[in-house]
């Protein structure tokens, strides 16, 4: 299988490292009929053999495939039972283990039997719908666990992300429930070098069992993991984990740390207190509905259905805090009145019927198709992908693509003071305590998140105008640790004592060098 189609099907194999160590775990005297959901070119099953014969234990191994040249590879292996088939409509006899490293596919990239599948395969167990905003990898394990004897165990690869999005809480909810110990190994040295995907490995022993509780084990590389020497451990409260308060990022704080927090708490308050942060609008096709010069001029497009927008978030690094100073990022996107439309937007619209954009996954089920829903003029808006997120300042009044996330007050503020209240260091420690991040450590901020973060509360003062050009000099040479200075330095002509500032700084560098690893 060559790397696009792996990347299509979700199908990273994993490293015969990390599957060779869940597998000496996984295989005891008691737990021989072993099943593996997603086996791919069959590294689990490599490995479990290897365990068994160390251990000098028979195993009856049961693994499934979907993809045809991944099951062409595994069949070769004797004596295993290996089955063809889309594991979320397997019926598994009853086995003692499962483990394995499922795909990460989206439900809604599924085909609509796919995901009828997966739904009803993750509804049989948890007796709820699931939430389809996330992967399969979920429903996978789900359904493997219907499978499992009663003292049995688990162990399989998961994105990181489990450990924080609102998808993943009833999954950990039932994982509790159903087990006697639940563990999570992170490791910052990446166990899947190719991609940009961080993953944990999860654990859970006694099957018919429950607990309040999961361990959490930190290891700075494998070869630390593999000698038992970790840098932290921590046990979370599924009930932290379910309230939504991420204490899986913040269980590296030291105490100290966390009684400091607790304390500078009584200053500050959530983004969401201020202002409600969305994604921009979703196209449907990026080409189409921002029409280039030359597709303008061809089909004499008006200048009234055309805004300018601000749609490359990438293209916003060097620049000002104001739209209205922006000199890249900006295309314009069109924006026809239906009631209105001139020979030329016909003969457009005509043109993408037949270019079949009228069928896309986004647009077939607009009235009419060719109509963008949810464009709006925000106040505020924050880029979405970056070391850290940029906010910007919406003067001209433009909206913008969901490459960007939109915010708008929930009541008059100056927007002045929320931008100097974004760029301290209470905020940044806000950003790395609430926002997720994909390999290499870079953030990827979703609503929920923004909403989320840890804000200094408006100190109403008057603001100097150097401050704003001090910011506007650092953040066009993006130089992000001065501008959350420049904020500091409004925070502490209004009380705040720059010790708070000092420690709020050194613990976001701490937490941003975790993420981006060594």
């Amino acid at each position: 299988m060559d790397s696009l189609q792996r990347r299509a099907t979700g199908s990273y194999f994993t490293s015969l490292d990390t599957a060779q160590f869940m597998t000496d775990w996984l295989v005891t005297e008691k737990h021989r009929e072993i099943l593996e959901p997603t086996a791919g070119d069959g590294v689990f099953v490599d490995c479990l053999r290897t365990s068994a014969k160390v251990k000098n234990v028979d195993l009856q191994i049961t693994a499934v495939e979907i993809e045809k040249e991944a099951f062409d590879f595994l069949k070769k292996r004797k004596g295993i039972n290996a089955v063809r088939a889309d594991f979320h409509e397997f019926k598994s006899p009853p086995v003692d283990a499962v483990i394995g490293n499922p795909p990460f596919v989206r439900f809604r990239h599924l085909s609509k039997k796919g995901l009828k599948s997966a739904e009803s395969a993750g509804r049989a167990v948890i007796g709820k719908e699931l939430d389809t905003s996330g992967s399969i990898w979920l429903s996978i394990i789900l359904h493997s666990i219907n499978s499992i004897k009663l003292n049995g165990r688990i162990a399989f690869v998961i994105p990181a992300d489990a450990l924080y999005v609102r998808y993943a809480r009833p999954f950990w909810n039932y994982l509790c429930s159903h087990f006697g110990r639940v563990k999570v190994i992170r490791c910052r040295e990446r166990l899947f070098p190719d991609i940009l995907q961080d993953v944990v490995l999860l654990f859970a022993d006694s099957s018919g069992k429950s607990t309040t509780s999961i361990e959490c084990e930190d290891f700075d590389s494998f070869d630390s993991l593999i000698t038992n020497k970790s840098t932290a451990k921590n046990v979370i409260s599924i009930q932290e984990i379910l309230s939504g308060n991420k204490p899986f990022m913040k269980v590296s704080l030291t105490p100290s740390d966390r009684e400091w927090l607790v304390h500078v708490h009584s200053q500050c308050q959530r983004a969401l207190e201020l202002v409600k942060f969305n994604i921009g609008y979703v196209s449907g096709n990026k080409s189409y509905f921002h029409p280039s010069k030359d597709v303008i001029q061809k089909y004499r497009l008006p200048k009234r259905s055309l805004h300018n927008a601000v749609v490359t978030a990438r293209k916003l690094s060097n620049s000002s805090y104001l739209t209205s100073q922006l000199t890249s990022g900006i295309e314009q996107v069109w924006i026809p009145n239906p009631s209105k439309l001139t020979m030329g937007e016909l003969a457009y619209i005509k043109h993408g019927e037949d270019s079949g954009f009228n069928a896309g996954n986004k647009t077939s089920g607009r009235k009419p198709w060719y109509l963008v829903p949810g464009i709006v003029v925000p106040d505020v808006m924050l880029t979405v992908f970056g070391d850290l997120p940029r906010l910007l300042i919406n003067d001209a009044r433009l909206p913008a693509s969901n490459s960007i996330l939109i915010g708008r007050f929930k009541k008059a503020f100056p927007a002045q003071e929320f931008l100097l209240l974004w760029y301290t260091s209470i905020t940044r420690l806000g950003i790395e305590l609430s926002v997720h991040s994909l390999g290499g450590g870079v953030l990827v901020l979703v609503p929920r998140e923004g909403d989320s973060i840890m804000m200094p509360k408006p100190i109403n003062r008057k603001i100097p105008q150097k401050l704003f050009e001090r910011l506007l000099h650092h953040l066009k040479s993006n130089d992000y640790s001065s501008a959350y200075e420049v904020g500091d330095s409004y925070l502490i002509s209004g009380g705040w004592d720059p010790e708070d500032l000092y420690r709020a700084r050194k613990l976001s560098i701490e937490f941003m060098h975790r993420r981006k690893k060594d």
